[in-house]
């Protein structure tokens, strides 16, 4: 697992209001510059994010009209060298291998504990 590097903020991507305003203002609590983008389809959203340049994105796999796996895609393809941890609900190994191999560092199950979201934020983001 390769650490978090750049200066970036952290993004929040997912289809679900509640989820992308809790983690984000849990994140923006603990002191790290915490952003959020408008959905979009899996290009649109690609380009917010490579515009931003975020350190790290928390990105749902399933964003209504858009693919967190195509975003990733078009991340890497575009030389985005963002973190990228997927959120789903779904956890299987065929999941978490599309996933990484469709560039995420990360696989994360849904839902996601805070105590554990903020050790491995410790171990790896510094605060900003």
């Amino acid at each position: 697992m390769r650490r978090v590097v750049g200066s970036g903020p952290i993004v929040v991507v997912d289809d679900d209001p509640s989820t992308v305003q809790v983690m984000a203002a849990l994140l923006k609590s603990s002191g790290y510059c915490a952003l959020t983008i408008p959905l979009g389809n899996s290009a649109s959203i690609s380009r917010h994010l490579l515009d931003l340049n975020p350190a790290l994105v928390f990105l749902d796999l399933t964003l209504g009209h858009a693919d967190g796996r195509e975003v990733a895609r078009r991340i890497r393809e575009a030389g985005g060298t963002s973190y990228l941890v997927a959120c789903s609900g779904w956890g299987g190994a065929e999941e978490v291998r599309d996933a990484l191999a469709a560039g995420f560092d990360e696989h994360w199950l849904k839902p996601m504990e805070w105590a554990h979201m903020r050790s491995w934020l410790d171990a790896h983001v510094p605060v900003r």
